[in-house]
């Protein structure tokens, strides 16, 4: 979601599932965080949510305060929350991630350089619907070589 950050507590470990040669991140719960932007003081939770997160139709923003799946400071708030300095909005949501074909494999390393061979279908770090089914983030869970760096 633009503007939102994962929340920096400890990722949870991903869960995978490979099937044909297809990799599946099997669905987990994500929490995005983010602070309140001067534009958002004194107007509505509701009316913030649908003008900068408009990926979602307002049914499902309801849905989500209603539930407590949106929060502010950590609170259960009303869609008529009227933000103020220093909130904090967060948004738990489920998330399936697209899948992605092939795997990654070894070339070779030195002392400072890890090379391995990737398939294009496979994004190098996080961003946008891809977080797990990342090169970075399978090689975290998969290593390519025993003498791998961690990070």
């Amino acid at each position: 979601m633009k503007g939102m950050r994962a929340k920096s507590s400890i990722e949870p470990a991903a869960s995978y599932t490979m099937k044909d040669g297809i990799r599946y991140v099997n669905p987990y719960v994500h929490s995005f965080t983010t602070f309140a932007k001067g534009r958002w003081l004194g107007r509505e939770l509701l009316s913030v949510l649908m003008s900068e997160f408009g990926a979602h139709p307002e049914e499902y923003w309801k849905s989500a305060i209603e539930s407590a799946f949106v929060t502010v400071n950590g609170n259960k708030v009303s869609s008529e929350y009227k933000f103020r300095n220093g909130d904090k909005l967060e948004h738990m949501m489920h998330r399936h991630e697209p899948c992605v074909v092939g795997s990654i494999g070894f070339v070779g390393q030195d002392e400072r350089i890890l090379a391995v061979d990737k398939p294009s279908s496979i994004p190098v770090h996080p961003s946008g619907a891809y977080r797990f089914n990342s090169m970075l983030k399978i090689l975290e869970s998969e290593p390519v070589t025993s003498n791998q760096p961690e990070k």
